[in-house]
């Protein structure tokens, strides 16, 4: 990866993380009755992250050429994990944000 490349994909990353770091804010911010909604949007946030990290496994091993059958099989399969991961932290808000960040975990 070229010194260019390597910089936006660091500034991508970092970008990434502005709703993260806005909403968190907000949330110390807003009057109470909003409060719900900006948890809600953190909450919704972070399932599409980690649904997008299990996204990245797929697309790298179907990108990859000459893997082993079952070097393909595990990726693809925890390729499908953050994501369920993700649906789990719907039940609740408090509970959700755990298995997030147990996701977060688990995917880096």
């Amino acid at each position: 990866m070229n010194n260019l490349n390597q910089k936006l994909v660091i500034r991508l990353g970092f970008a990434g993380l502005i709703p993260f770091v806005l909403l968190t804010v907000l949330c110390w911010i807003v009057h109470p009755d909003w409060l719900g909604y900006f948890i809600k949007a953190q909450l919704a946030y972070g399932i599409v992250i980690l649904s997008f990290l299990g996204g990245l496994h797929w697309g790298v091993t179907l990108m990859a050429q000459g893997k082993d059958d079952e070097e393909t099989r595990r990726a693809m399969i925890w390729g499908v994990i953050p994501t369920l991961i993700a649906w789990c932290s719907l039940s609740n808000m408090l509970f959700g944000f755990v298995v997030q960040v147990v996701g977060f975990i688990a995917a880096y």
